[in-house]
């Protein structure tokens, strides 16, 4: 499910397909793949961020933590 060179949104996408797919909640999602909780909703809360911010942090101009903040 997750590659070490995949970008936050990345792995954001590929969570929500996985929770779609599986019918398991996000805790379950974190559980099964080895992430904690609150790194899946870190993760998913990015999907919140307008395409341009979206674009600027899987460019790496804004890091993941901002990200999520700017989500927020």
């Amino acid at each position: 499910l997750i590659r070490s060179a995949m970008s936050p949104l990345e792995i954001a996408g590929d969570l929500i397909r996985y929770i779609r797919e599986t019918g398991c909640t996000q805790k379950q999602a974190g559980e099964q793949i080895g992430l904690k909780p609150a790194t899946v909703t870190r993760h998913l809360t990015l999907r919140r961020l307008p395409p341009d911010l979206q674009d600027q942090v899987s460019a790496g101009v804004i890091d993941f933590t901002a990200g999520y903040y700017i989500a927020s």
